[in-house]
């Protein structure tokens, strides 16, 4: 089934479409480019899939714009010049960072939770060792899509602090 990206849309699945994603990644470089603009089509709608259910539930608005809409955006002042709902370029452009960083780590995830659900906080496997954060949300967001949820211009429902340590 492909993509709905309608924005406000009752059966919306994703903030980003697959040719929206490949127009970034194909101005984009490194290796998670590079994996997205390998895949296929198939592959790449269930990372836009995920990232965007990722996005929702760390960055998802309180107020909606349509009471019927199945995801967290957009927002009731997230709309064009005649009114009409839209998905704010700093969304799209978090779900494609999300998508392409799933797409390259979902296995890696996948085991980090499972190492958490058996309460696992240290471990070692060939080639790599280390703790577990304390925080489950850890590693689940890219760094990029973080900043471009916690930035400037975009207020998302979730706070991001931090204390220094000396």
């Amino acid at each position: 089934m492909p993509l709905d990206t309608t924005p406000g849309g009752s059966a919306a699945d994703s903030y980003l479409s697959v040719a929206d994603s490949l127009a970034y990644a194909n101005n984009d470089l490194g290796r998670y480019a590079a994996a997205w603009i390998a895949a296929d089509d198939a592959t790449r709608e269930k990372a836009l899939r995920r990232a965007t259910r990722d996005i929702d539930r760390w960055a998802g608005a309180s107020e909606q714009w349509a009471l019927d809409q199945k995801l967290s955006y957009p927002r009731p002042f997230d709309v064009d010049d005649t009114g009409f709902p839209i998905i704010v370029p700093t969304l799209e452009e978090a779900t494609y960072q999300q998508a392409i960083y799933v797409l390259a780590n979902a296995d890696t995830m996948d085991d980090a939770a499972t190492r958490r659900a058996r309460a696992l906080t240290n471990f070692s496997e060939p080639n790599v060792s280390g703790q577990i954060s304390d925080d489950p949300r850890f590693g689940r967001l890219s760094p990029e899509a973080l900043a471009l949820l916690t930035g400037e211009g975009f207020e998302a429902g979730a706070v991001v602090g931090w204390i220094e340590a000396t």
